[in-house]
């Protein structure tokens, strides 16, 4: 199919209706119009429903978009490797950052990769592994670091655990469970939570944990992947958290936050990087992965 019209009919389902695409684009309205036809001519389908406003793909238009966003991705991709290969001074990476995976290393690695290589970029957006896979897989973000998915049964994604960690109950200095050398699962109900959403999401077995304790399973009340939202909620409010201890070690450290002792109450969690399985990481996210092991490796060492 000629990548035109496909890049005509993309900026249509994006844009909504041919004259909006015709404007985004630079071009005149029946280029787009006739550029729509012959697409449709070469798949045989109708891939738009022209009677809605905004103007919407059909489900095979939606097929076709889909895998012309996958094509582009790639061809974005290929573009950034080719340039990374010639020098890593213009390699840009693009990377998901889980919530709870710890800051300073992931800087503290950009910042030794500038030291030889002053170009070097990092492109980093907020998200989860279940929520970004599908950016990974289509090659518009180079990998994600986040905590590793509970099965790891796709074929599609490689895994390399860099962390290990535990979630426990966390709160503020002045919280009225602070302090106290036992706190009991009941307590914990009775104090708001805040959250990345859905408790047993990411914590296997937290409703029942709580059952059978003879307590209701609390849900967050602030639900947010924000990592400011999260600190504001704990320190200056009497939410309780379920964090990873690991990478609060500082804020624990300097009382600003803390560790409640409730028996039992603890979840390991599994830390790293997730890339496409069927392509290799483009020189530049290759030589900052390199970068970012050196650097927890030093973090554990310290």
């Amino acid at each position: 199919m000629d990548a035109r019209r496909l890049r005509y009919f993309a900026a249509v389902v994006e844009q909504g209706g041919f004259a909006q695409a015709a404007a985004s684009l630079h071009v005149t309205q029946p280029a787009i119009s006739m550029a729509v036809r012959r697409l449709e001519e070469d798949v045989g389908a109708t891939l738009l429903d022209r009677q809605t406003k905004p103007m919407t793909a059909t489900v095979f238009g939606k097929a076709v978009y889909h895998s012309w966003k996958t094509h582009a991705n790639e061809h974005q991709r290929l573009l950034r490797e080719l340039r990374s290969i010639a020098d890593l001074n213009t390699a840009q990476v693009k990377l998901v950052l889980g919530a709870t995976f710890p800051l300073r290393p992931v800087i503290n690695a950009l910042e030794s990769l500038r030291k030889r290589y002053p170009g070097f970029r990092l492109n980093v957006t907020m998200g989860s592994y279940t929520g970004d896979v599908a950016s990974v897989i289509d090659g518009s973000v180079d990998m994600i670091l986040s905590q590793l998915p509970a099965n790891m049964g796709d074929q599609r994604i490689a895994h390399e655990s860099l962390i290990s960690d535990r979630f426990r109950a966390v709160c503020r200095r002045s919280h009225p469970l602070a302090g106290r050398e036992q706190v009991q699962w009941s307590q914990l109900a009775a104090y708001p939570w805040a959250g990345a959403g859905p408790f047993d999401a990411f914590l296997p077995g937290w409703s029942e944990a709580f059952v059978r304790h003879g307590v209701a399973p609390p849900e967050p009340v602030l639900q947010t992947t924000s990592i400011v939202a999260m600190m504001a909620a704990l320190l200056e409010h009497d939410y309780l958290a379920i964090l990873p201890v690991g990478c609060f070690a500082e804020e624990i450290a300097k009382g600003l936050m803390q560790v409640l002792p409730v028996p039992g109450f603890e979840w390991p969690q599994e830390k790293g990087a997730s890339w496409m399985a069927s392509r290799s990481l483009s020189p530049g996210a290759a030589a900052y992965l390199d970068e970012l092991r050196l650097e927890l490796g030093n973090r554990k060492g310290q």
